[in-house]
């Protein structure tokens, strides 16, 4: 069983962060490769999470909402759609990440109830005008796919907060129980207002009937967001860390999928932890094995899928280096030469890769932490992309 979206009327995707929010229904049809790349079709195709879909259930049915921190490529996304998957409720994702300030907030919120909750679409964005007094529905054409397209709009009459409000108030009246997922949401803390999370909390309040799962991937923002006795969230939602799938069970859930492709155990292991066992990155190299047909594969062979992934994104690297000022770019390739470390300002890591001062490292530590392209995993600072990391390594360590 996987899913597929009704047809609708297309919305533009402006970036490969918005997933298409679309309403699902279930149909027989069986992907070419289990190893899915993007997108949720079924649980057969969702490796585990049993552990914390319980916990988001149990929560959820005991009328509490959450707050879901996990970093990027860990199959975050997923794990909503496959809750929603199993939620007797109505169900709404939202990807917030491009939202600019309240009013693209609405507007992004509006697409998603339309798209996902809207069916039969005509009548049912009759009884969104209705209820939503500002909402202002209209149809038009893709000037290049020639798809029609919903555009939503709001009148200037009201302000974004009480868009909002109408926009809960119909929701929570024509589907009490609704689930709202909005993801990235740590992206509130760079809109203009500044009360817009006391804006929000207040408003969230006022719904009991309407329960919220607040996704990001900053684990610091998020955790403060939530944990921060001194902001409007604090404590208003239980906190769920998303950390990595117990290599055993990925293990179980790549054995079951492979077929007729043939894979020692160790070789296996080999390539979950050549993963760093990132849910995005184990997906991607064992997609790229089962597209490669049935057979048996030896160490030599997974070697070579391993250098042609890198290879294929060599140009990439290059330019997000290039992009970098030269002690970032210096620190940078360090970290990925040192597989992780846990204290990057020692003096013992500064001589080794001929750093420079303990305190401009910092600083630039720090940037490149802003930039997404360093995280502190188990412990050790090391480069976000693991395929980056590979290819520093590749490319820069016969230097030393």
């Amino acid at each position: 069983m996987i899913l597929q979206p009704v047809h609708q009327f297309t919305i533009p995707l402006f970036t490969e962060r918005v997933l298409c929010n679309v309403y699902y229904v279930y149909l027989n049809v069986n992907p070419s490769n289990p190893f899915l790349t993007q997108g949720y079709l079924s649980a057969e195709y969702f490796c585990d999470r049993k552990v914390e879909l319980k916990l988001m259930q149990e929560s959820l049915v005991n009328g509490n909402n959450l707050a879901l921190i996990s970093g990027r490529r860990k199959g975050k996304t997923n794990l909503i759609l496959n809750l929603f998957h199993h939620h007797k409720s109505p169900a709404v994702y939202i990807d917030i990440f491009n939202a600019r300030n309240e009013s693209d907030f609405v507007q992004q919120l509006s697409r998603a109830i339309v798209q996902q909750l809207g069916t039969p679409k005509e009548s049912f964005v009759k009884k969104l005008s209705r209820t939503v007094r500002s909402f202002r529905p209209n149809i038009g054409f893709n000037p290049i796919t020639g798809e029609p397209e919903l555009g939503i709009q709001f009148s200037e009459e009201r302000s974004s907060i009480k868009n909002l409000e109408d926009v809960f108030g119909f929701l929570s009246q024509e589907y009490p129980g609704v689930l709202i997922a909005i993801d990235e949401f740590q992206q509130i803390l760079s809109w203009e207002n500044p009360g817009v999370e006391a804006e929000l909390r207040s408003l969230t309040q006022r719904y009991p009937l309407i329960r919220f799962i607040y996704c990001g991937s900053s684990r610091k923002l998020m955790f403060d967001l939530f944990n921060n006795s001194r902001r409007p969230f604090y404590h208003s939602s239980q906190l769920l860390f998303l950390e990595k799938i117990n290599p055993d069970l990925y293990l179980k859930f790549i054995t079951s999928k492979l077929s007729d492709r043939i894979l020692t155990e160790n070789n296996i292991r080999h390539e979950i932890i050549w993963c760093r066992g990132e849910t995005y990155y184990i997906q991607r190299l064992f997609n790229r094995i089962y597209g490669k047909g049935p057979g048996t594969y030896n160490r030599q062979d997974l070697d070579q899928i391993e250098s042609q992934l890198i290879a294929e994104k060599e140009s990439e690297f290059q330019i997000q280096l290039r992009l970098l000022a030269k002690q970032q770019r210096s620190l940078l390739i360090a970290l990925a030469l040192s597989k992780g470390i846990d204290k990057p300002t020692s003096a013992e890591f500064l001589k080794q890769y001929s750093l420079s001062s303990s305190s401009t490292i910092a600083q630039n530590l720090n940037v490149l932490i802003e930039k997404d392209m360093v995280i502190k995993d188990e412990g050790l600072y090391r480069v976000a992309d693991v395929f980056l990391e590979h290819w520093i390594q590749g490319s820069y360590g016969k230097e030393l």
